[in-house]
């Protein structure tokens, strides 16, 4: 009996311990398996972590470029910052040098509009001197009128020269040259221009064409004005437009007769009212 327990024990023994070593394996097994799904897992995370470390790391280098880039930025716009005053102020200059030009060309347009008043007015009181010494000629022998910068006096020929003469004179014709004379001593700014015209037809004088016969009529005047006036000879020049410059149709007797004449242009000297306007120009850009 004995033997007999002895050997059950033995046998359940034995088939706990094999059980035993099943469960061992087993669990062997299990935790095995774990290791390896830790294994896995860390390798996972390494793996992770590296991909994380060299991402940061990427990051960081993009960081630090596009920083180097804010900085680039920056700094031009600095100096953009610093072209744009700099212009600015090269603008505001400009500018303040263009208005101190525009300042001076208005100062210098009211000085020459000042000018060509002043000349106006000077030209309309040698009008209002003048007009009273044609009353003592017939209606239309003389007349006066003013144009842009001019006072232009038309003297028929019958107020002054004997019938086809180039230099006899009227007494009455010498009378009204002599107070004209007078009158222009007041006006020493102007010149005086004679100008002598024709008709289209012969002049009945021989070996004198029109030009040479207007021309010497003017020439007559022109030293009259001169020998027995103060005027000087520098300020008056006679001149000849024969018949191309008529005042009326040359197709009848009036017409003609009206073309016949003498015409005392006074005005500045040409280029004076210029070059004075120009001299007050200059002077105020200066």
């Amino acid at each position: 009996m004995l033997l007999c327990s002895f050997l059950l024990l033995g046998c359940v023994s034995k088939k706990k311990f094999i059980e035993q070593s099943n469960q061992y394996k087993s669990s062997q097994d299990s935790l095995l398996a774990i290791v390896q799904v830790l294994d896995y897992e860390k390798d996972t995370l390494r793996l992770a972590l590296a991909y994380e470390e060299g991402a940061n790391s990427a990051l960081l280098t993009t960081q630090d470029r596009l920083q180097d880039r804010l900085d680039i930025l920056q700094k031009e716009i600095d100096r953009l910052g610093e072209n744009a005053s700099t212009r600015e102020q090269l603008l505001l200059s400009e500018i303040n040098d263009k208005k101190a030009k525009i300042n001076a060309l208005s100062t210098g347009l009211e000085a020459v509009q000042s000018i060509m008043i002043e000349n106006n007015q000077r030209l309309l009181l040698l009008e209002a001197a003048i007009n009273p010494l044609i009353q003592d000629f017939d209606e239309d022998l003389i007349l006066i009128r003013k144009r842009t910068g001019q006072l232009l006096v038309t003297i028929n020929e019958n107020a002054l020269f004997r019938p086809s003469s180039t230099s006899k004179l009227l007494n009455k014709g010498k009378t009204f040259l002599e107070k004209v004379g007078e009158i222009l001593l007041k006006y020493p700014e102007f010149k005086i221009q004679v100008l002598g015209h024709t008709d289209n037809k012969d002049n009945g004088r021989q070996n004198l064409d029109n030009w040479q016969y207007s021309a010497l009529r003017a020439v007559s005047v022109v030293k009259y004005l001169t020998e027995y006036t103060d005027l000087g000879a520098n300020r008056v020049i006679a001149a000849s437009k024969s018949e191309y410059a008529p005042l009326q149709s040359n197709e009848t007797k009036e017409g003609r007769a009206s073309n016949r004449r003498i015409e005392l242009i006074i005005a500045p000297p040409l280029g004076f009212l210029e070059q004075k306007a120009m001299k007050i120009i200059e002077d105020t850009l200066e």
